[in-house]
């Protein structure tokens, strides 16, 4: 009798730790790829580059579904983190020193990125949307511009997951990269 007092509580806790384990916790792997070309004009520039996230909400992805809360999902890690490295290696392989002390200061400002799922039974609608605003201060004057990319798409069933976070990661990176190819961006850091 013994025994089977101390084995209860010990599966007890085992199907509780099993089952925290299975609770499949959901994130999206936002990993843009920039390509920028090898030689750029901004060679011997020095740039200062912060990023800040202005979202109402930190999730991502969300899915609609009537009468039912939304499902939110949201990135691996945080969004302005992910988009300033992005864009810090970008503007490295460019050929521009990214320091602190930098005598351009970029700051860069996420209005909005999100993919949104209408999820019905037997179809879905999803539409995506990415606003950057970035100011640049060149130590006489300040540029100030904004990138925007937006998608739709839609099919029959569900919405496939990895479609949407492959579709937003070439959307992402495609905005990077018109920021760090922008000529009236490199012609305002010279």
């Amino acid at each position: 009798m013994k025994l089977n007092t101390v084995v209860r509580p010990t599966l007890l806790s085992l199907l509780f730790l099993l089952s925290a384990c299975s609770s499949n916790v959901k994130h999206l792997v936002i990993a843009p790829e920039v390509l920028t070309p090898g030689n750029s004009s901004l060679t011997a520039k020095s740039l200062n580059i912060s990023t800040s996230d202005l979202r109402p909400a930190q999730h991502m992805l969300q899915i609609l579904k009537k009468d039912q809360a939304a499902d939110v999902i949201t990135s691996q890690s945080s969004l302005a983190e992910i988009i300033d490295n992005a864009l810090t290696s970008a503007y490295k392989k460019s050929g521009t020193q990214v320091t602190p002390a930098g005598s351009n200061v970029l700051n860069l400002a996420i209005n909005k990125a999100l993919i949104s799922v209408n999820q019905s039974m037997l179809k879905y609608n999803a539409s995506n949307a990415i606003v950057l605003s970035i100011s640049i201060d060149n130590g006489e004057k300040t540029l100030t511009k904004s990138y925007r990319s937006s998608g739709k798409s839609e099919g029959p069933l569900q919405a496939d997951i990895a479609v949407l976070e492959r579709d937003f990661n070439q959307q992402l990176s495609k905005l990077i990269s018109n920021i760090v190819n922008d000529p009236q961006l490199i012609e305002f850091m010279r």
